[in-house]
């Protein structure tokens, strides 16, 4: 009867360790996503535990624009000719902000792409689309013309 208590207790050890290693990985692993709900017309962000999504819901209506804005990430390099690299993203957001609430719907990194998905969900929506950009294609052109002169006179390796 020993045995049988000692090989039991081995097992439950094991269950519980295999159950609370699996709750952590997925709380390491925070996967975050947004879910829209086109039926209902709601939408939540949300976080993924284990196989749930938990978050709470909000009708789209609650929300009175589309925001177009761009976000830049400058990272510092070693190279003292070129001390940091500068990448611009661009934000599609559901915007109120009257309640302060926003949510990130989507991110690019180009700017027509994001414009042309921004106002596909403001008309989808019947919000109003706002783009703080108000980038021309002209000076669209010139930013990649001159990016592009840039990297041409970096010399090749």
């Amino acid at each position: 009867m020993a045995v049988y208590n000692t090989i039991i207790a081995e097992y439950l050890y094991a269950l519980i360790l295999l159950l609370g290693g699996i709750g952590i990985f997925s709380f390491v692993l925070n996967i975050r996503g947004i879910e829209v709900d086109t039926c209902r017309h709601t939408i939540r962000n949300y976080m993924k535990f284990l196989w749930l999504r938990i978050g709470k819901w909000k009708k789209i209506n609650d929300y009175k624009s589309i925001y177009l804005t761009q976000e830049n990430v400058v990272i510092p390099t070693s190279d003292s000719d070129w001390p940091s690299d500068t990448y611009h993203y661009y934000h599609i957001k559901l915007v109120d902000p009257l309640n302060k609430n926003e949510i990130v719907l989507a991110e690019y990194k180009n700017y027509h792409i994001a414009h042309k998905i921004s106002q596909k969900i403001a008309d989808a929506t019947g919000l109003e689309f706002k783009d703080f950009l108000k980038r021309s294609i002209k000076e669209w052109e010139w930013h990649m013309n001159r990016e592009d002169r840039n990297q041409s006179d970096e010399p090749e390796i």
